[in-house]
């Protein structure tokens, strides 16, 4: 049996896993007919060949008039021909049988009608002209679809017109997913605390789907060895491939690799990938049985790198591949050597060139896999890029929706949602937003980043808003304001801790949640926290960081904290209190020529509506008094 600390480079296990899938027959077609008008998407398994022609009858290409050439053979214009209708021409509309005796057909609009049943034609035809003849498009016994195509829509109406009513096409690869462990729960369930409800099992099978693979999802099977082993025993014969969720680590209830060296043989115990380490590559009953990490991150890039290689291999085609670009890392990456890493990241299109910006690396993160349209690898001798390297990214979508995105980056708020909204509804553009904090939003305008970056951050000195920090940085600059919002305490309903300003923070009891460095709202905390004499490092929790207004209220509102510094506006949708410190200034920053990019022109087209505006203000906590205007230039 391999071991899992005998981790094996991606690349050799799959090509391991697949010759010995070859050895047991694994990749032999299997077929089966189905209906023709039922198989776009499917895969011929052999050449199909036209059961009759097309057009399998002589038809006209136009209205017109069905005439013999040879009786046009004088007309002139000057001296044109009359033919009778009926007897010397017959009227005939696209698509209809050429009567017999007839070869040629004149366009209805190339003749004139000098009486009633009669037209009069001013040019010769040709034998042959506006006819289409027997088997033009295609004859009978003429190969349509070659071995191993994929069935397109276009195709089915070839196929149709070509008396193809059945086809027989490639079987779909059927895969089991068992789902397993004692903390998972039906997803349809509202789960307690320790539960963790099973998405894995819709959302696996929906990225197989992209692959051509049935997939099959088992009641959920608890951490029993005798109880997962009976049921893969009774499923290794009504499926292609068996795919086991979670149980492939090393914990004391992962007995997957136990129960598939019972039923055969493990191949691989523990792949070099970051993510997807405790992966299981195994073979019973000559059917593939693979054990697939249970954190999200983890069991997609397995899916990605083995299960769609896999089918592939099956099918002999490719599936959703967008290709590769070439791409600037905004950001740098530390690699740990002797594993592939896989990084998640959004690349968009920022002053002529390809921006690549790093997502959230935590296998169980499911939010990545939301943002993400790009994937990244690291190789296993490398110890990672530099920020500003030029890396080569695999694309998750169409390089004509990348060009869609509009970057914006810097300190969070709710209205970037808004507008996001507005955008895509209005004008088809979708933002981009990462949420890194002011001054790294500043920093990302000017490396060119991001097209722009929102910004509060206070001037302890001047009480002026980002004026100051943007000129350390950058020259060329326009702040638009966004809006003016209410900064303050967000505690629970009814406020069991009797919290009513900063210096109940420091009381003993009370936990708070922060938001990251660099924030506009960190810069606003420890501007008030320094005007009211208090030690930063007698509050408990100060060091404990969140990177959105919305996940410091989630905090408050799971009891993971008794107060956050955050907006209004994210208190309200909490339905928690809110202890109002002060209004900010938030603005949007661009570099000046910025302004006329088209996208930005949009944008701002967006937020001087009287629409947006009234929607900002039913939000609550928001000002829209210099909303849409240029605050700063410099």
């Amino acid at each position: 049996m391999a071991f899992y600390l005998n981790q094996v480079p991606f690349e050799e296990a799959r090509e391991n896993f697949e010759s010995e899938l070859l050895n047991v027959n694994f990749f032999h077609p299997r077929e089966e007919e189905i209906e023709t008008v039922l198989a776009v998407g499917r895969i011929t398994c052999k050449p199909v060949l036209a059961k009759r022609s097309n057009p399998h009858f002589n038809a006209s290409a136009v209205d017109g008039f069905a005439v013999r050439a040879k009786d046009t053979f004088f007309a002139r214009e000057t001296s044109p021909i009359l033919l009778k209708v009926g007897e010397n021409c017959l009227r005939v509309d696209t698509g209809d049988l050429i009567p017999e005796g007839f070869d040629a057909v004149i366009m209805v609009e190339d003749v004139l009608y000098p009486e009633p049943g009669v037209i009069s034609v001013i040019k010769p035809v040709t034998p042959g002209t506006n006819i289409r003849f027997i088997g033009e498009d295609f004859n009978e016994e003429e190969v349509l679809l070659p071995a191993f195509a994929k069935v397109k829509p276009a195709d089915v109406g070839a196929l149709l017109a070509g008396g193809v009513k059945t086809l027989k096409v490639l079987k779909k690869l059927k895969a089991l997913f068992i789902p397993t462990g004692d903390e998972i729960v039906p997803f349809s369930e509202t789960p307690e605390p320790g539960q963790i409800p099973d998405t894995n099992s819709s959302f696996i099978k929906a990225v197989l789907a992209e692959y051509g693979y049935e997939t099959f999802i088992h009641p959920i099977v608890r951490d029993d060895p005798e109880l997962l082993y009976k049921t893969v025993k009774d499923n290794i014969e009504k499926y292609d491939v068996i795919i086991i969720n979670a149980g492939s680590s090393a914990g004391r209830d992962d007995y997957a690799a136990k129960v598939i060296e019972r039923l055969g043989r493990v191949l691989v115990h523990g792949l070099a990938t970051k993510p997807g380490k405790p992966t299981i590559l195994g073979i019973a009953g000559n059917k593939p049985v693979i054990g697939l990490p249970g954190f999200p991150l983890s069991a997609y890039l397995v899916c990605e790198i083995i299960l769609k290689p896999l089918a592939e291999k099956y099918y002999k085609n490719e599936f959703h591949d967008y290709g590769k670009i070439k791409a600037t890392l905004t950001k740098t990456l530390i690699s740990t050597t002797g594993v592939d890493d896989f990084v998640w990241g959004k690349v968009t299109r920022v002053a002529g060139r390809y921006c690549f910006t790093p997502l959230s690396r935590g296998a169980s993160v499911s939010s990545t896999l939301l943002k993400a349209n790009a994937l990244l690898r690291i190789p296993r001798f490398s110890e990672g890029y530099k920020e500003g390297s030029e890396v080569e990214i695999a694309l998750k979508e169409p390089l004509a929706e990348v060009e869609q995105y509009l970057t914006v980056t810097g300190s969070h708020d709710l209205l970037l949602d808004l507008i996001d909204s507005f955008l895509r509804e209005k004008y088809g553009i979708k933002l981009s937003s990462s949420h890194v904090g002011s001054l790294n939003g500043i920093v990302a305008v000017e490396k060119n980043y991001a097209k722009l970056a929102g910004v509060h951050l206070l001037d302890p000195e001047t009480g002026e808003y980002n004026k100051s920090y943007v000129e350390k940085r950058l020259k060329g600059y326009v702040l638009i304001n966004l809006s003016l919002r209410e900064q303050g305490l967000i505690v629970a309903r009814g406020n069991p801790k009797k919290i009513s300003g900063l210096a109940d923070l420091v009381k003993p009891g009370v936990t708070f949640v922060n938001r990251q460095k660099g924030s506009g709202t960190r810069v606003f905390l420890d501007y008030l926290l320094k005007k009211e004499n208090l030690n930063a490092r007698e509050i408990s929790g100060y060091d404990r960081e969140e990177y959105t207004h919305l996940a410091v209220a989630a905090k408050v509102k799971n009891g993971l904290a008794d107060c956050g510094l955050g907006i209004y506006a994210a208190a309200k949708i909490f339905d928690l209190d809110f202890i109002p410190l002060g209004e900010e200034r938030y603005d949007l920053l661009l570099r000046e020529e910025t302004l006329e990019d088209t996208q930005v022109k949009k944008l701002l087209e967006v937020i001087n509506s009287q629409e947006f505006k009234k929607e900002v203000e039913n939000l609550g906590g928001y000002k829209t008094t210099y909303t849409g205007q240029i605050v700063e230039k410099g």
